[in-house]
């Protein structure tokens, strides 16, 4: 069956155990439905307060697939979800930002109708600017559509005091469910990484294990941590590093020595540590990191 096909996707991801709960209960609604006569069910739309890198974008567009598949609710155009960040415009400027939406609404059915499906929007520009009038605006456009869509808005590394003004507006114009997300556990997050180098048949002994959780730990909790792609990119630098060597690896099990450059205070950290420094100062950097 499809619809298990995707809500099994979904349960497999690293993480997104509070999002995993919601999708358990919206299936639910999907095998109670013969018993109600099939009458419409409408979805709350949620409020996803997470963290970057938290694999997101895939989540979202799992769900999608999950509930066209499982039938809660009508599809139409040419993708199941979209995604949006919304960037900021004051009152005392033009709301280009709702113009955008619209038009990225349209492309989505090509430009042949209104689109059916799942919207992200994200609102992290808006902190401190959810009363305003152009935030207004965009609620009464939304909760006109609401019943055609299911909307996420989602806010990353929100102040407490700024999530709980979020909720409260957008409760004024739209049934919301709030959801939160942090980081997978060390050790999730650790797997994930001996399984990511396990696909170039790599294995890591039991101190290169310690050595990259210890490192992992502190990426955790640090404002460098962008989630999953940091673990990427860390991953693909020691792959590279590996291949690199003037000496050719011949045993596929990795040892503490050779992951030295990605513990607590190797290079990599370092490295990591740098540009965000940069970027606090105000330094704009160029795409793939260079000055």
């Amino acid at each position: 069956m499809e619809s298990q096909y995707y809500y099994d996707q979904i349960m497999q991801l690293y993480g997104l155990e509070e999002m995993k709960a919601v999708l358990h209960k919206w299936r639910n609604v999907s095998h109670n439905l013969k018993y109600i006569n099939d009458m419409p069910v409408i979805l709350p739309n949620l409020l996803w307060l997470t963290r970057p890198g938290i694999g997101k974008s895939h989540f979202i567009r799992l769900l999608g697939e999950y509930l066209s598949a499982a039938r809660l609710m009508n599809f139409y155009g040419n993708v199941k979800s979209l995604e949006f960040a919304l960037d900021y415009c004051p009152d005392d400027k033009d709301f280009s930002e709702l113009r955008r939406l619209m038009r990225e609404l349209d492309a989505a059915t090509g430009y042949r109708g209104s689109f059916k499906g799942v919207l992200s929007v994200e609102l992290d520009q808006w902190v401190d600017h959810f009363n305003s009038q152009h935030f207004k605006r965009l609620m009464n456009y939304l909760s006109g559509v609401d019943n055609a869509l299911c909307i996420i808005f989602v806010l990353e590394n929100a102040e407490e005091k700024a999530c709980a003004e979020l909720e409260r507006v957008l409760a004024q114009y739209l049934r919301i469910d709030k959801v939160e997300s942090d980081y997978p556990p060390v050790e999730d997050l650790l797997t994930y990484v001996i399984n990511w180098l396990g696909n170039y048949e790599f294995k890591i002994e039991e101190e290169g294990a310690s050595l990259l959780r210890d490192s992992i730990e502190f990426l955790r909790s640090n404002d460098s941590f962008d989630g999953f792609k940091t673990l990427n990119l860390m991953c693909e630098d020691i792959v590279f590093e590996i291949c690199a060597a003037d000496d050719v690896v011949t045993s596929k099990v990795l040892t503490a020595q050779q992951l030295h450059n990605y513990s607590k205070e190797g290079v990599f950290i370092a490295r990591l540590r740098e540009m965000v420094q940069k970027r606090r100062i105000g330094f704009e950097l160029e795409p793939g990191g260079a000055l």
